[in-house]
């Protein structure tokens, strides 16, 4: 990396910050959040790479979301990869981890209509 690009990647700073990085059922499993309001997952099943992510912004008078409000989306974040490693094995989905992916895929699709 140039010296230019290194001092200005140091000025960068609190844009990504992972809050989740585990295995499950020997996959790899990664949540992070993107300034403050957009939350991205990995999962690497078989070699490949699956990831989503939800957008949630801070109640109306707040300028960041609370810890329970991260909590919240981490969650579901978490439940979007575990659900789609657990398709990608064969495993039927439980009927809490269906409305965990109900709820985040919901709240995706209100973020994008948003967008457009």
């Amino acid at each position: 990396m140039a010296k230019k690009e290194n001092k200005i990647a140091k000025k960068v700073k609190g844009r990504m910050k992972v809050l989740l990085s585990i295995l499950y059922k020997d996959n790899k499993i990664y949540v992070r959040m993107v300034d403050r309001d957009i939350f991205i997952w990995d999962a690497v099943y078989d070699g490949e790479l699956y990831s989503s992510y939800v957008v949630v912004t801070p109640e109306k008078g707040r300028k960041t979301l609370t810890k329970g409000q991260i909590q919240v989306a981490r969650d579901m974040c978490y439940a979007g990869a575990t659900a789609t490693i657990d398709i990608k094995l064969g495993i039927k989905l439980d009927k809490a981890t269906k409305k965990g992916v109900e709820i985040f895929e919901s709240s995706r699709e209100n973020a994008k209509s948003l967008l457009d």
